[in-house]
Parts: C-alpha cells; sequence; structure tokens
C-alpha cells in the first residue's frame, strides 16, 4: 500500500457497553450524597474504528462497527426531564433574567 500521509483514526464504543462502565465513587460528604437511577449497561461488545487517510492521492475512509446486543436505548439519566425543558424555555434569556438576580 502506498501511503501518501499519516492516518488519522477515532474509536468510539456504545455509551451501555460494560467494557467502559467505570467503579461507582460516593463522595465523603453525606450531604452530597443522592439517589439517582443508573444506567444500564450490556455486554455488546461495541467498537466503531474509523480510520480516514490519504492513499494513492485519494482520500480514503475505512469504517470496523460491531455491536452484538440489541439492548434498550440509551436514555440521559443526569438531568430530570422537567430541568431540560426549564433549559429549552429559558435558553435565550441571560442568566440573570433566568435567576431573577441582580449581578
Amino acid at each position: 500500500m502506498n501511503v501518501d500521509a499519516q492516518a488519522l483514526e477515532f474509536q468510539y464504543m456504545c455509551a451501555q457497553d460494560e467494557q467502559i462502565k467505570g467503579a461507582s465513587h460516593k463522595n465523603v460528604d453525606t450531604s452530597k450524597h443522592h439517589d439517582r437511577r443508573s444506567m444500564a449497561f450490556f455486554n455488546c461488545e461495541s467498537h466503531l474504528n474509523i480510520t480516514i487517510q490519504v492513499v494513492h492521492h485519494i482520500l480514503t475512509a475505512k469504517i470496523d462497527l460491531k455491536h452484538t446486543n440489541n439492548h434498550v436505548l440509551y436514555q440521559a439519566i443526569t438531568v430530570p426531564a422537567d430541568i431540560l425543558d426549564y433549559i429549552e424555555l429559558n435558553r435565550t434569556k441571560s442568566m440573570k433574567d433566568v435567576c431573577g438576580h441582580n449581578t
């Protein structure tokens, strides 16, 4: 293979893949403890690898995709729906107008 330039490589995994699940850590300050749903993780053996490279003066892309478990769809769990609605409703306002503070 005649390579004209170095390749750019991008690697991604499913957000719910057990391979990326980290250990949970409790804050020592109990006032910061709160209940929240945890995201479901699956053994989906996922990866999306994209390699972009110029080969023989032609820009080429190689895409390698694997996802072996047709699990439930990802849902954001960190921001409640009512808060997301509030943000959307007020997204064009200034912080002063949203918070009601004169800063």
